[in-house]
């Protein structure tokens, strides 16, 4: 499981890294160094359409130890390229969020941000209807993100957790006669009580 700061770094890079990773140049360097297993390599191999399997090495990179999207931007930094900029990025944004972390600072938060698209983040599994709380774990592995675990639930307990923010979000919408923020929509789920799902959505930017 990476860092919390390697999450965030990755999860606010996702789009460019999808589009613009230098797959071929990294590939043997992933493989040289037992980042990427056999199954890894086969998987990766057989897809020719070079966002998906940009895509799906990001995601194969999610499932790996802490300290392995780390390793791979400083590989990245090495690169005898223009391209070598971007992984030095990369690398101190893990650094200084590193940092930030140890500070008690945190992420910074745009609070005039739409709150949709997290609220998409969020329910993008294919999740059953009657799902109850319980099996909260897995949906939560379904995102890649398994450090994020909802501790406390709102009263109506009747409702799944889709349920629950669905219902908080249509609340904002109604009274605010707009769509809530990201902000809203954050500060909603601390109030709640939900407060791991909060950092959820606070930290990505797909």
């Amino acid at each position: 499981m990476l860092t919390l700061a390697e999450e965030f770094v990755l999860s606010n890079n996702w789009t460019v890294l999808e589009t613009d990773f230098p797959y071929d140049k990294l590939f043997p360097l992933l493989v040289s160094n037992h980042i990427l297993d056999v199954y890894d390599q086969s998987k990766l191999q057989s897809l020719q359409d070079h966002i998906i399997r940009n895509r799906t090495l990001l995601q194969l990179l999610q499932e790996k130890p802490a300290g392995t999207f780390q390793k791979i931007c400083h590989l990245y930094s090495q690169l005898s390229s223009v391209q070598a900029e971007i992984g030095y990025q990369l690398l101190q944004a893990i650094q200084d969020y590193s940092k930030d972390e140890v500070d008690g600072k945190c992420p910074i938060l745009d609070p005039e941000q739409s709150a949709k698209p997290y609220l998409d983040l969020i329910f993008q599994t294919n999740i059953p209807n009657d799902v109850k709380v319980v099996n909260l774990k897995k949906f939560y592995e379904g995102l890649h993100l398994k450090q994020f675990k909802v501790k406390t639930i709102v009263s109506k307990s009747d409702l799944t957790i889709e349920g629950k923010l669905k219902e908080l979000f249509k609340i904002w919408c109604n009274e605010k006669q707009t769509e809530a923020t990201k902000g809203v929509f954050v500060q909603a789920l601390y109030d709640a009580g939900l407060d791991e799902a909060a950092k959820l959505v606070s930290i990505s930017k797909r």
